[in-house]
């Protein structure tokens, strides 16, 4: 009577009759097995545990027979018969009782989900075990720890890797470096990742000061690949207005303020949440969203659809908007608005200065936003000033670029480029 038997839809119950000469009666009756109840080999607990083999056959027969709803209405009429359904893990956590004793503690995790764990068996009145939060999500706490250990938190994490080489007064084994080797080591990782950065800038500024657009939807993937998207956005950032700036002091003449002033204040709007998602936005999420952008706006210009109807002046406010969007985030703004001056046939000229009458305001409040919500560190200072020199050759180089070969041509392999990095980068944010 100290057993575990199946019932007949599954459920497992467990009995715990020690005193089995106490309960032996009231246990037949219950199970409708009063013709053994008086029988020799087991109307004793000697005679039960002699016969043990062939009674739980007959208790396994006459319990599968009944639901476990049955057998608990069965045993509860007895009255005294000891016994407990076997719970499964699922059923535990929906126990009411458990729930009453405190087995479980609720905790809301760094995705925004609610998760319920297990409380810590150990109570104690003065000192009272807890659970202050969940596991911390892949590499959610790696700033923080690499901060902690005096780096800048948006230095490219590559770069970031330090091993420490301890020695207290103690001979160096073979397996310890010397802390000068290390950072020797360190500073040409350094070097070579600021070196792969310039030539970013570089390519993606010839295409601005050529064409008017284009340097962060270049620079943007491409300096995911290499540095921190949160170290990459406010660095575009300061690059793309420099360029914008130069460019409009040629052309400023050309510019539809009435155009530009549309799209500026939706923009303004747009931005705040923008930098949000930058901040709070789960990075691999970024990029997928940074990609799905490029290789969307790259097809459009590729294919070029014949559109006979242009689109109104008020719907500025919108391409505006999500420009804003794009452009505190990923700083790649350009798309929206780009797309807006198409379907309004704004002409080679036009196009091109209007364009920085938006990029200028807009990129002013961007860099207000990320100086606002901390993005701006001395890693990026050191990157822009280093990039300045660089800017400037591109720049010189765009405009001969403009003065010398077909636009539309060498739009169209930009746009073919950007397809591939833009699958580059989804496939990237996947794997991660």
């Amino acid at each position: 009577l100290t057993n575990c038997y199946e019932t007949k839809n599954g459920i497992w119950v467990q009995i715990w009759c020690i005193e089995s000469d106490r309960y032996w009666k009231s246990f037949c009756n219950a199970l409708s097995l009063g013709h053994i109840k008086d029988d020799p080999k087991f109307n004793s607990h000697k005679a039960r545990l002699k016969n043990s083999r062939e009674l739980v056959s007959i208790i396994e027969e006459a319990i599968l027979g009944k639901t476990y709803e049955e057998l608990e209405k069965c045993f509860e009429e007895a009255g005294e018969i000891i016994f407990s359904r076997v719970q499964r893990p699922l059923d535990i956590v929906n126990d009411p009782q458990a729930e009453a004793n405190g087995f479980f503690h609720e905790i809301e995790h760094s995705t925004g989900r609610k998760l319920r764990l297990i409380a810590s068996p150990a109570r104690f009145s003065d000192t009272p075990a807890a659970i202050k939060k969940a596991a911390p999500a892949l590499g959610q706490d790696t700033e923080q720890i690499l901060s902690d250990a005096g780096y800048d938190k948006s230095f490219p994490m590559r770069v970031m890797i330090k091993r420490h080489c301890c020695v207290s007064g103690k001979k160096a084994s073979l397996f310890e470096r010397p802390l000068r080797a290390q950072e020797r080591e360190n500073k040409m990782i350094m070097d070579s990742i600021t070196l792969c950065v310039m030539i970013v800038i570089f390519f993606s500024a010839v295409v601005r000061a050529a064409f008017g657009f284009g340097e962060a939807l270049i620079a943007m993937p491409l300096l995911a690949l290499i540095i921190d998207i949160k170290l990459a956005t406010p660095l575009m950032a300061l690059v793309g207005t420099s360029i914008a700036l130069v460019i409009i002091l040629k052309s400023w003449k050309e510019v539809d303020f009435a155009e530009a002033k549309r799209l500026v204040l939706s923009s303004v709007l747009g931005v705040p949440l923008g930098i949000f998602l930058l901040k709070d936005v789960y990075s691999g999420l970024i990029k997928i969203i940074l990609a799905v952008v490029i290789i969307s706006f790259s097809v459009y210009k590729l294919i070029q659809p014949e559109i006979y109807r242009t689109v109104g002046k008020r719907s500025g406010y919108v391409y505006g908007f999500f420009a804003g969007i794009l452009g505190g985030a990923y700083n790649t703004s350009g798309p929206p608005v780009i797309i807006y001056g198409t379907l309004r046939r704004w002409s080679p000229h036009e196009f091109r200065a209007t364009l920085q009458g938006y990029f200028i305001p807009t990129g002013l409040f961007v860099l207000m936003g990320h100086c606002l919500s901390g993005l701006w560190t001395s890693t990026v200072f050191q990157l822009y000033l280093i990039s300045i020199p660089i800017v400037a050759l591109a720049i010189a180089t765009g405009f001969r670029i403009n003065r010398v070969v077909s636009g539309q041509k060498f739009d169209r392999y930009i746009h073919m480029f950007l397809i591939v990095i833009g699958i580059i980068l989804l496939v990237d944010s996947t794997v991660l």
